[in-house]
């Protein structure tokens, strides 16, 4: 007997539809395409990041830059974002469990994201904030210069989270264990 691949992939037709409009027997199938998305938006974003190289400060890319290499990298950038958000949503409307590098169970409140963002930006700065003061920012101004920046960013990061203002020029990570510990 002859098993047909075509068979496997698709499963069982269903006449069940979610909230999201997916048969119930591809639930696994929509989280493994968020997943293989996730991915391929990383992978995007790191080969934009070295076909680019701007001269920015700030990294930005202009609205309408060329293609670097014949590859639009911004622009799919901006269209794997939306589509990652729009596989998320569906993930979230069926109760398919998201990757867990994306920290949240499916049906989450969004106060869960908000410690689990405080979380990482915390980790982050605390990582970040030892770094600075094991770098010479004589011998190295761009690594001291880039360290500085994203320290900034988490800071102001986690005073939206937290709605909090933190002690600028302080090393308020210090008061905590270690980095990351509310990463759990």
């Amino acid at each position: 007997m002859a098993l047909s691949l075509h068979g496997l992939i698709r499963g069982a037709p269903t006449d069940v539809a979610s909230p999201a409009g997916f048969p119930d027997d591809q639930f696994y199938s929509l989280k493994l395409c968020l997943e293989l998305q996730l991915e391929a938006m990383l992978l995007a974003l790191a080969a934009s990041s070295v076909a680019l190289v701007p001269d920015d400060p700030h990294d930005g890319v202009p609205a309408g830059t060329p293609a670097v290499n014949g590859l639009p990298w911004a622009g799919w950038l901006a269209e794997d974002l939306h589509l990652t958000r729009a596989l998320t949503r569906d993930c979230l409307d069926d109760g398919v469990p998201l990757p867990s590098t994306m920290g949240l169970p499916a049906g989450s409140e969004s106060s869960s994201a908000v410690d689990a963002l405080a979380a990482r930006y915390s980790a982050m700065a605390a990582v970040v904030g030892e770094m600075i003061e094991r770098t010479d920012a004589r011998s190295h101004p761009r690594a001291a210069e880039r360290l500085a920046e994203t320290l900034s960013h988490c800071e102001e990061r986690l005073d939206q989270l937290l709605g909090q203002t933190l002690p600028r020029g302080t090393a308020w990570w210090r008061d905590h264990e270690e980095p990351g510990h509310y990463l759990g």
